[in-house]
């Protein structure tokens, strides 16, 4: 009887965990038509662990892009930060001299 009911309850949450993941792959992007960008400014103290996030999210498979670090005015320090992650990382690039772009977000 116990073995019964433990049996059913693992086969309906095999079942609900392959219902969960059919659902995630639904709402990856298609295609490589997306692009991540990170804004780096002054020492970016609080860039590699973003980019570690990031890197999280490409290794799990929700994300399958390549991130751009954008250069708004880095330090000396901020440049060597950005180099280590682009050494460590293949799929990070740094973007020194970024054309300017129309804010489109209406933010300041």
């Amino acid at each position: 009887m116990i073995l019964e009911i433990l049996s059913a309850v693992l086969m309906v949450s095999g079942l609900l965990l392959i219902l969960w993941c059919m659902f995630g792959m639904l709402l990856l992007p298609m295609g490589d038509k997306m692009s991540v960008q990170y804004s780096a400014t002054q020492d970016a103290v609080e860039m590699e662990q973003s980019i570690r996030c990031f890197v999280w999210l490409r290794e799990t498979g929700v994300l399958r892009t390549d991130l751009t670090i954008i250069d708004r005015g880095l330090s000396e320090d901020g440049i060597i930060r950005a180099q280590e992650m682009v050494n460590r990382y293949n799929f990070v690039h740094i973007l020194t001299d970024p054309p300017i772009v129309e804010d489109r977000t209406g933010g300041k």
